[in-house]
């Protein structure tokens, strides 16, 4: 909108629609200028669109497969970085039933 407005503005201005010479020369001046905001604004979104392109891609890479050393196993996680974090996800609720199933329930009289 930027862009469209600031050529209007250069339009109006080269035409004489502005009314006298100073108005016309205001409209060139703040025409070319939203104009080159308008390219500025372009080009740096563009830039900023090539950027993320580049982190979803390297996102999606396979990485290096991390194997952990729990007390009771070997875990390998593998594949991608949202394939080792829904591992690990899964591993974590794994130990955490495990973890949850073997303490005792507080009772008042326990408590006491």
């Amino acid at each position: 909108i930027q862009m469209i407005a600031g050529v209007a503005a250069i339009v109006a201005g080269v035409t004489g629609e502005l009314g006298d010479n100073g108005g016309n020369m205001i409209g060139v001046v703040g025409g070319a200028w939203a104009v080159k905001n308008a390219l500025e604004a372009r080009a740096w979104a563009a830039e900023y669109t090539a950027e993320l392109a580049t982190l979803s891609e390297s996102l999606e890479a396979e990485i290096t497969p991390r194997v952990i050393e729990l007390e009771d196993r070997t875990v390998r996680l593998s594949g991608n970085v949202e394939d080792q974090y829904a591992q690990w996800r899964e591993l974590m609720a794994d130990i955490y039933a495990t973890e949850i199933g073997n303490l005792e329930p507080v009772t008042p009289e326990s408590s006491q």
